[in-house]
């Protein structure tokens, strides 16, 4: 029987001290590939495992606004600041977030479902949060609304006004224009109503 099944923690230095010194015909490739894709997938596992639970707290945080508390905004910090740690020692794992969030948000949904007690139907069956959000530190569900409603009150004050000097009255003066000049013995009258100061004929 190697190190390997009695000792897992020796095969692991014999195996470094042979890669330094060069014996590659000395080492147990076999297990030691077997390893390395059992890494790749723990580490996989870890950044769903981490989804899972930060999309179960932001879940709960928008649609059980009651039990919101300092020390909940905190766990979904912790969360996340786990998250940003596993992801900074494993930066090739970041090409894999889109994937994992979807994969994650289903099990998240169904933990929110199980802590909250809420109706199934509550949660959108697919994932509500888009990636950039549920990443970002110090923003949680109900200002992601508060900021689409700005965006929303910021596109309808953009709109040009309506009525006497809006659209309506452009198109009016435009027709007019069209005709010529009103004839020097008349006045024209003008339907769209008074011009306002600063305009001209």
């Amino acid at each position: 029987m190697s190190s390997y099944e009695q000792d897992f923690y020796r095969w692991t230095q014999e195996q470094a001290s042979l890669l330094r010194e060069g014996r590659l015909s000395a080492i147990d490739v076999d297990h030691l590939i077997e390893e390395l894709e059992t890494m790749d997938a723990r580490e996989r596992r870890e950044l769903a495992n981490r989804l899972r639970v930060l999309l179960a707290h932001l879940l709960t945080w928008r649609y059980q606004p009651e039990r919101r508390s300092r020390s909940w905004r905190a766990t979904i910090d912790e969360q996340r600041l786990s998250l940003d740690d596993l992801l900074d020692d494993n930066p090739s794992l970041r090409s894999t977030l889109d994937e994992q969030l979807d994969k994650a948000y289903r099990l998240g949904r169904l933990v929110a479902i199980r802590e909250t007690d809420l109706d199934e139907d509550t949660f959108p069956s697919g994932c509500p949060f888009a990636l950039a959000d549920v990443l970002a530190k110090g923003r949680y569900p109900d200002e992601w609304r508060r900021l689409g409603s700005e965006r929303s009150t910021h596109t309808a004050r953009s709109r040009p006004p309506r009525g006497r000097y809006g659209p309506a009255r452009i198109r009016a003066r435009t027709s007019l224009d069209r005709r010529g000049p009103a004839p020097k013995t008349g006045r024209r009258v003008d339907p769209a109503g008074p011009v306002p100061t600063g305009w001209r004929r």
